[in-house]
C-alpha cells in the first residue's frame, strides 16, 4: 500500500512484505514465513556437526518507542500482532501459536515453552474473556495429561466465572461430563478454605461445609464448592 492512498494521519510503513498463495494445489501447505538459524554450515547438518556457540535466535522483534519531546505518544505498542482474515476454523483448529519440539527428529523439548523475564512485564499473561459483549465468563485454560494402561489423555481445564469463581473442569469438552470443582476468590482478603470436593455433572447438588451458592455475594472469604448443572 502506498503512502498516498491513505490520509497523512494514518500513514503505515512496512520493513518487509510477502504473500504466500495456493493456486491449484487442495491440501497443500503455504508458509507466509519459514527461516532457519544453525550452529552449522547447512540446512541438511548432519547430527554431531556443529559449532560451538552461545545463542541460536530463531526470530528477534525490536521495538523502539521514543517520547516527542517530553511527551509520550498514544496508541500502543505490540510485539507480535497474530491475526488474520479468515472465514471459518478448519477442522482440525487454528492455533495462534503452536509450539513443537526443538529437536523434532529426536524429540529434544523445549526447556520453557513460555517465558517472561524478571521485570519484563507488568503482567506475565491474561487470559481475555469468552466473548466480546454482555456478560461473560474468561476464556478457558488447559492442562493435559496421560495416565493407564494402555495410555489414556488425561483433561483439566479452568475458566474465571462471572461471580468470582475460579472452575476447574476434568474433561477434554470443559464442562459438558465428568467432573467439575469451584473455588471463590472474592473479596477483600486472600483466605481460602480450599478442599478436595468434587461432584459429577448432572446429579443432584450436595451442599459443601461453608458453601456459597452461585450468586450470592461475600466479603473476605474464598470458598471452595460442589455442584451439578449449572
Amino acid at each position: 500500500m502506498s503512502e498516498s492512498s491513505l490520509p497523512a494521519s494514518t500513514w503505515s510503513v512496512v520493513g518487509l512484505f510477502g504473500f504466500a498463495g495456493q493456486t491449484a494445489n487442495n491440501n497443500g501447505a503455504s508458509f507466509g514465513l519459514n527461516v532457519i538459524a544453525a550452529n552449522c554450515a547447512r540446512v541438511d547438518c548432519p547430527y554431531g556437526s556443529g559449532f560451538s556457540t552461545g545463542t541460536i535466535v530463531g526470530a528477534e522483534i525490536d521495538l523502539n518507542q521514543r517520547k516527542t519531546g517530553t511527551t509520550t505518544p498514544p496508541g500502543q505498542a505490540v510485539g507480535l500482532f497474530v491475526t488474520g482474515d479468515s472465514e471459518s476454523i478448519p477442522a482440525n483448529g487454528a492455533y495462534a501459536v503452536d509450539v513443537k519440539h526443538f529437536g523434532i527428529g529426536l524429540n529434544v523439548p523445549w526447556s520453557v515453552g513460555f517465558q517472561t523475564d524478571d521485570g519484563a512485564a507488568q503482567t506475565g499473561a491474561m487470559i481475555g474473556a469468552l466473548n466480546t459483549t454482555g456478560l461473560s465468563d474468561s476464556q478457558f485454560l488447559t492442562w493435559k495429561g496421560f495416565s493407564g494402561s494402555p495410555v489414556v489423555p488425561i483433561f483439566m481445564a479452568a475458566q474465571l466465572l462471572q461471580d468470582h469463581f475460579l472452575e476447574f473442569f476434568d474433561d477434554p469438552n470443559r464442562g459438558t461430563g465428568g467432573m467439575r470443582s469451584s473455588i471463590q476468590i472474592c473479596c477483600a482478603t486472600s483466605h481460602i478454605a480450599a478442599r478436595p470436593i468434587d461432584w459429577p455433572i448432572g446429579a443432584a447438588h450436595v451442599a459443601g461445609v461453608g458453601e456459597v451458592p452461585r450468586g450470592v455475594p461475600t466479603t473476605g472469604v474464598s470458598t471452595v464448592r460442589r455442584r451439578g448443572p449449572t
